[in-house]
């Protein structure tokens, strides 16, 4: 984990982005930690295949080729906050929703972009909304382009090559 700038943020690691969906797989320290070799060549590892876990002989991988460009997204934590909702329905958090965050969320299920969004999603549950809850905030990253060199991604710049 990193400390992100000076705004209270951590990046807690990197997926292709393609993997990050409604199930995100174990994060990574950096992009050329998802690279694995196989019978074919090197490649992305599969959205399963944990940290350190060899590959198995069923194992599919996306072979890759020098130069290809591959987009990566990086999670970056900002803490939890306690959100407490009263049984009229008013609300309010501990801590306020960082300005760097751009989501929050009930253990990684129900989210919203602000904590009104959440309250707001919440309240499809049902009635039975009231009571305290752990709010976490965080941010993805935008898709950033990594290129393979050698048996490293290098993060491209704008003009299209290896930084």
């Amino acid at each position: 984990m990193t400390r992100d700038g000076d705004n209270g943020g951590v990046m807690v690691g990197w997926a292709p982005a393609d993997y990050v969906d409604e199930t995100v797989p174990t994060l990574r320290a950096s992009p050329s930690d998802w690279l694995v070799r196989g019978a074919e060549g090197i490649g992305l590892a599969p959205f399963d295949l944990e940290p350190g876990e060899a590959l198995s002989a069923t194992d599919d991988i996306h072979v890759l080729a020098q130069g290809e460009t591959v987009m990566f997204t990086a999670l970056t934590e900002f803490g939890d906050a306690t959100m407490t909702i009263a049984e009229d329905g008013s609300f309010s958090v501990d801590r306020p929703m960082p300005p760097d965050a751009r989501t929050c969320s009930l253990d990684n299920d129900t989210s919203g972009e602000t904590i009104e969004e959440l309250v707001e999603a919440m309240r499809t549950w049902g009635d039975d909304t009231a009571g305290r809850y752990v709010v976490a905030y965080y941010a993805w990253s935008d898709d950033q382009p990594f290129t393979l060199r050698g048996d490293a991604f290098v993060a491209r710049d704008d003009a299209g090559s290896g930084a």
